[in-house]
This record gives structure tokens, C-alpha cells and sequence, in this order.
């Protein structure tokens, strides 16, 4: 089995985000390793508006270069950044675009209703849950609103996830 690391940079919502790559990629045939040097896949979530985010994955990009893992980063991340990190690392994936991620990483189509909060998230502890109110960046910094465009779970979508 293919083995993935997932390294989480930036704010709460990265948290749920991860949740929700870890079940996508389940479905596509990974497990979890606690080790990056055991990776097949190394995805990192991070949000660019914390700057520290961003200068830790640009801290990471030498060992990305020594391991043999794919390295994948995702979340909320400026165009900015996203050109800086351009030949660093192999993919720069939109969290949003979860539903499509096996035409990257091979494997065969989930389905998901093409919505990303409607993917059911891979819990590492029953007892803890991140529960997103909606997706994207709700801080109205001055390069947010430009970059992610904010949607909101209903109310019911939000009493499943706590029933869970």
C-alpha cells in the first residue's frame, strides 16, 4: 500500500482540510505514515495569509528535493506563492478541487457530489472533530477576497457533521 505524510501549516481551517485529504486519499489507496522518509506522498496544507506558513514550506523545499516522495501543497495559498514555489515541489493542487485529485495520483474517480464539504472526513481521534461552517477564507485581508471565494454550509449539513 502506498504510504502518504501530511504536514499542516496555518490556520484551523487546514485542519479540517486535512481531514477531508486524508479520506481522499484512503479511497485512493494510501495510508498514513508518521514518517516523511517512509512517504510515498507528502502533502502539505497550509494558508499563505500567515506568512510563518509560508516561510516554513519554503524552510521544507531542500528536503522535498532529497526524498522520494511526491510532494503536493494545498490549502489556501496566494499566486504569489504559489509562482515562488513553482519547481520546488511537483504538484500545487486546489484544496477546492479535492473531488479531482485522482487525475493527479492515479487511481479511479470517487464521487463525491463535486463538492468538497461533502466529503465525509478521515478522523485521526473519535473524540475531537473540526467542524467547518463553511469554505474558504472568511478574513477580509486585503489579498484574501481575491483568492478564495467563501461558501457557507447549511445548517443541517453542519447538525450531520455533529451528529457524527
Amino acid at each position: 500500500m502506498k504510504k502518504y505524510f501530511s504536514i499542516i501549516f496555518g490556520c484551523q481551517m487546514n485542519l479540517a482540510d486535512a481531514e477531508r485529504i486524508a479520506s481522499v486519499l484512503k479511497d485512493l489507496g494510501y495510508e498514513k505514515t508518521s514518517k516523511m522518509e517512509e512517504a510515498d506522498l507528502v502533502v502539505v496544507i497550509a494558508c499563505s495569509v500567515r506568512q510563518s506558513a509560508v516561510d516554513r514550506i519554503f524552510g521544507l523545499t531542500p528536503k522535498f528535493q532529497k526524498i522520494k516522495a511526491k510532494t503536493i501543497i494545498t490549502g489556501c495559498i496566494l499566486d504569489f506563492d504559489k509562482k515562488k514555489l513553482e519547481g520546488k515541489v511537483d504538484y500545487i493542487l486546489d484544496i477546492k478541487d479535492l473531488n479531482n485529485w485522482y487525475k493527479v495520483l492515479g487511481g479511479k474517480k470517487f464521487d463525491y457530489a463535486n463538492d468538497y464539504l461533502n466529503i465525509s472526513p478521515e478522523r485521526e481521534n473519535p473524540f475531537i472533530a473540526s467542524i467547518p461552517i463553511s469554505s474558504g477564507c472568511i478574513i477580509f485581508a486585503l489579498i484574501v477576497p481575491y483568492l478564495i471565494q467563501e461558501d457557507h454550509l447549511s445548517v443541517e449539513i453542519i447538525m450531520k457533521f455533529l451528529k457524527k
